[in-house]
């Protein structure tokens, strides 16, 4: 028998297929030979296959996803997008009369400024390139207790040079430490 021979069924309960095995016929239920179709994506038992289906439809999930990442990517027109990648050292200086610059593809810098002649305190800032123009006066610190009284300090950083000067302030001195890290 051929299957083009078989009648049409809309069911294959109790449904028998011929098996033709080295010349003899044999009889076997369709359910031994059909498998066990999931047109879900809940299922997790094993013995199932998974309907075509499911896979377009998750596919065409995955591209509207990656659309929208895509178009993410693009201008953005509200607010600062920043990389949380790790910090890298690019330049430092032990004294406070040297200039330092930061790198020109920079998307975030980190001074860090150690005061260790008054008090051994390290303060930090961060600049967003681009985010001004022009020299600003980066304040890296400032409070007032009882105990160390009134200080501040501040460290002029120019967006077009790239030059970031020498701390100043209420305590800046020659000893203050400074440096430059980006990512």
């Amino acid at each position: 028998m051929r299957i083009a021979d078989f009648p049409e069924s809309t069911s294959y309960e109790n449904a028998y297929i011929p098996l033709d095995i080295d010349g003899a016929t044999y009889k076997t239920s369709v359910d031994n030979i059909t498998p066990n179709i999931a047109n879900n994506v809940s299922t997790t038992s094993e013995g199932y296959v998974w309907a075509a289906r499911q896979g377009k439809l998750l596919k065409d999930r995955i591209d509207e996803n990656t659309q929208g990442i895509a178009e993410s990517n693009g201008v953005v027109t509200t607010g600062i997008i920043v990389k949380n990648d790790p910090w890298t050292l690019y330049q430092s200086r032990n004294n406070n009369t040297d200039t330092l610059y930061y790198p020109r593809n920079a998307k975030e810098i980190l001074i860090t400024v150690e005061a260790l002649s008054y008090n051994n305190f390290i303060f930090n800032a961060v600049y967003v390139p681009g985010a001004f123009s022009g020299t600003v006066n980066l304040q890296v610190a400032g409070w007032s207790s009882t105990t160390y009284g009134s200080s501040w300090y501040y460290i002029p950083v120019n967006s077009i040079t790239r030059a970031i000067g020498s701390v100043g302030g209420s305590h800046s001195d020659d000893s203050i430490k400074t440096k430059v890290y980006y990512r």
